[in-house]
């Protein structure tokens, strides 16, 4: 063994030498080939733990001198792929000993392209793998065990042979029953940010064959379960779309925008009908699909008579080049807005009304520039006449609770966001308008609470900035990924990811808001607004429905969180909302649950707009007064 050892350790760091790599080819390759056999007792069922061991140590350095055409060059070389078969297979041995032999993959995926014997005996020897050692659920694992971390170690192994080999989507088939078998697998961010590096190394042939397998599972209705086609859409294919290029994005959407669109104009069936929920799941991700399209490309490819896309919808006959633009408006809309009062709660009827609304913010913005659009579209609803938004995309059936200490900082979410510039590029302004002035650095309000040693430290209070610093957030020019075609400000945003901003439309709306501040879509305010008159009109919608008697208070707590997330361009109207705040912080006071970090963050977003005006009705100030100190 100790030979063997200083053997490959000397030829592989010698093999640089193109001398020594041409002995190494002609005579320690085939001397290895050839005695490989007898090395079979060393790994054989009956062999030792430390046998195996160092019999894949000798594995794993003898594959550092092989090349990618190891199978071609050596006849006898076959052997190899039947000891890797025999050692992943092998029950005898520690998961551990298993797990180290996914080392092995990274080669054989190499060695194996173009040759499709060896790829599907490769295939099945990890499929049985997986089928022998993972759970089918990876939540049956419990947190800290050493199950747990043998799993995500595997895991790893096998997201490293996909990194490591962008010419072969053999590992994300491998992958695609345990990566889409539950809606939120322990170790998804990691599997995601593999893919989406593959993705970005892949050649536009290997990609198109990536992107196809996951949307295949969500195609076929009949062979997956409604997990798996979501998961498969949702968690994969619409993250890894965002990292292809430009032309295999476009390429996509020209395959499959006749089916994505046949699916959202299909009628929906009752919900007593048995493919209701099949249904849903179609329309959901058929929604966020057409989301990321509209989100992604410009105005021109998407809605005129020179637009592919547009064409292929309609045929190859298209009379306005608007008919894609029209089509997913009035499908979003009337989906965002169903009435389906009496039906029972429906957790993923409350998730396609979300993508629909989505939908609808992501076209809105891509081809519309005037106020009537985005207040109709996007802030208007009608219950009177059976059209519901808010109730349609909010939960109302929880009830929402804010923490006071929390024992981990709360999660937060990065979200690169794409404000479309073509008023300020038309205007010739290069200079971003939207950037607001430099945040306080205070700590996120998550760390606070009446008995931390932090709040006797902030008794001096800079109410001159917004006062955002509760629920922090940065913007930076985001350099890792081309921008489109220049018609793009990028930023970055990270939002503590609370029960309200884990709403998927939150983020949805402050694009909507960033994108009229930016592009000058808002009026100018007057000069003293002091009525819901003097609002925009947007703004108007969304003061009418928190002050609406019967709106849930739900409803409510996701317009002051905008209120929340946005003050800056809330604060010249402080006048009209401040009364409404008030009332919020008041009635979260009244529950008694102590000064939770939603109570701290309305009151200073409050504070912050003394500047623009100070509240004067001295009840309800005595009231919220009254209110913080019994809960401090």
């Amino acid at each position: 063994v100790l030979c063997l050892n200083n053997l490959l350790d000397f030829s592989i760091r010698e093999k640089v030498d193109k001398r020594v790599d041409a002995r190494v080819n002609n005579d320690l390759v085939p001397a290895f080939l050839e005695l490989w056999s007898d090395l079979s007792g060393w790994y054989c069922p009956k062999a030792s733990q430390d046998s195996k061991i160092c019999f894949l140590t000798i594995f794993n350095k003898f594959t550092g001198l092989l090349s990618a055409n190891v199978f071609n060059e050596y006849p006898k070389a076959s052997c190899l792929l039947n000891s890797f078969t025999q050692l992943v297979g092998d029950q005898d041995t520690l998961p551990t000993f298993r797990s180290q032999c996914l080392s092995l993959v990274p080669f054989f995926l190499r060695a194996c392209v173009g040759k499709q014997e060896l790829r599907a005996k490769l295939k099945s020897a990890l499929s049985e793998y997986i089928q022998n050692n993972f759970p089918l659920y990876s939540t049956e694992l419990a947190i800290g065990s050493t199950a747990r971390e043998e799993y995500i170690a595997a895991i790893d192994r096998m997201l490293a042979a996909v990194a490591s080999n962008s010419d072969t989507i053999l590992m994300l088939e491998i992958l695609l029953p345990v990566v889409c078998r539950q809606e939120k697998h322990i170790h998804s961010r990691a599997i995601l940010r593999s893919f989406e590096d593959f993705i970005e190394s892949a050649s536009p042939l290997i990609t198109m064959s990536a992107l196809d397998l996951y949307y295949q599972v969500y195609a076929s209705q009949s062979a997956y379960s409604e997990t798996s086609r979501k998961t498969a859409a949702l968690g994969y294919t619409i993250p890894m779309l965002a990292s292809a290029s430009d032309s295999c994005f476009r390429e996509f959407y020209s395959a499959h925008i006749v089916e994505l669109m046949r699916i959202l104009e299909s009628k929906l069936c009752r919900q007593s009908d048995p493919h209701f929920q099949s249904q849903l799941v179609s329309k959901l991700c058929a929604y966020e699909c057409i989301e990321k399209l509209y989100s992604r490309l410009p105005s021109s490819d998407l809605s005129s008579l020179h637009s592919k896309l547009n064409s292929l919808y309609c045929n190859g006959a298209p009379k306005t080049g608007k008919e894609l633009t029209q089509a997913a408006t009035k499908l979003a809309h009337a989906a965002k807005s169903e009435d389906h009062r009496g039906d029972p709660f429906n957790a993923t009827r409350l998730q396609y009304h979300q993508s629909a609304y989505k939908l609808i913010c992501s076209v809105i913005t891509c081809t519309q520039t005037k106020m009537a659009f985005y207040s109709t579209f996007l802030f208007k609803e009608d219950v009177v006449k059976g059209s519901i938004m808010w109730e349609n995309m909010i939960n109302t059936e929880v009830k929402l609770t804010f923490s006071v200490l929390l024992d981990t900082p709360m999660e937060q979410s990065r979200q690169l966001t794409t404000i479309r510039s073509n008023v300020r590029q038309e205007s010739g302004d290069n200079t971003p308008s939207l950037s607001p002035p430099p945040l306080a650095r205070y700590v996120s309000s998550q760390y606070f609470s009446p008995s931390s040693s932090l709040v006797s430290d902030i008794s001096q209070y800079d109410f001159s900035v917004t006062p955002s610093f509760f629920s922090f957030k940065k913007r930076i020019r985001y350099k890792n990924k081309p921008k489109p075609q220049g018609s793009y400000v990028v930023s970055e945003e990270r939002l503590e990811l609370d029960d309200i901003n884990r709403n998927p439309c939150m983020y949805a709306i402050l694009r909507v808001l960033d994108h009229m501040e930016h592009n000058k879509i808002n009026p100018d305010p007057p000069s003293n607004p002091s009525s819901p008159a003097d609002l925009p009109q947007w703004m108007a919608q969304l003061h009418a429905k928190m002050t609406e008697a019967n709106t849930h208070v739900n409803v409510r707590l996701f317009i002051a969180k905008i209120v929340v997330n946005r003050p800056l361009l809330f604060q010249p109207y402080s006048r009209v909302w401040t009364e409404s705040l008030v009332q919020m912080i008041i009635l979260q006071c009244n529950e008694n649950s102590g000064m939770n970090y939603f109570i701290v963050d309305l009151t200073v977003t409050v504070l912050s707009w003394t500047q623009t005006y100070v509240y004067e009705d001295k009840f309800l100030a005595s009231k919220l007064l009254e209110g913080l100190m019994s809960n401090t």
